[in-house]
């Protein structure tokens, strides 16, 4: 997972292939986002206020799984 320096957001993970964004909160939560183009990703990835584009360009905009468990179905951590 790639960090990122935000006070909502600690990690995340984008798949392209299969188009599944991975955000891991501050809070501990974590959530994939389901049907993620590369450039959404990358925006984000690149936005000055990572918390404030997740809230106007991905949430309540992608399928999304809340992911009870420890292990990432991304990268298997």
């Amino acid at each position: 997972m790639r960090a990122l320096r935000s006070s909502v957001i600690r990690s995340f993970n984008h798949d392209a292939a299969r188009r599944r964004l991975e955000i891991l909160f501050v809070n501990g939560r974590r959530y994939v986002y389901h049907g993620v183009p590369a450039r959404i990703a990358a925006a984000f990835a690149a936005a000055s206020s990572a918390g404030a584009y997740f809230n106007s360009h991905i949430r309540d905009r992608y399928r999304h799984t809340h992911l009870r468990k420890s292990v990432s179905p991304m990268n298997g951590m």
